[in-house]
């Protein structure tokens, strides 16, 4: 492969250099829609099943509980 890069004239080195670049950027343009098509799936998921209200609530609970928790590691003393 390289003994190929580098037998190629100036402008197609620059023409496949483009080429590469444009590639990569459409790959990290399709892995971040990626991750943006999975949050909002997993969002929509949790928002709108029968079990929304519950998964909430365990989310909340843990939330809290791992502030107090995170509170009493600071600073052992004090209440919360």
């Amino acid at each position: 492969m390289l003994d190929y890069y580098y037998n190629l004239n100036e402008s197609d080195r620059a023409s496949l250099r483009i080429s590469d670049v444009v590639a990569l950027s459409l790959s990290a343009f399709i892995a971040v829609l990626s991750v943006i098509v999975v949050t909002v799936m997993y969002t929509w998921v949790a928002y709108t099943s029968e079990d929304s209200e519950e998964i909430n609530n365990f989310i909340n609970s843990n939330a809290k509980f791992n502030i107090k928790s995170a509170l009493l590691r600071a600073n052992p003393l004090q209440n919360v």
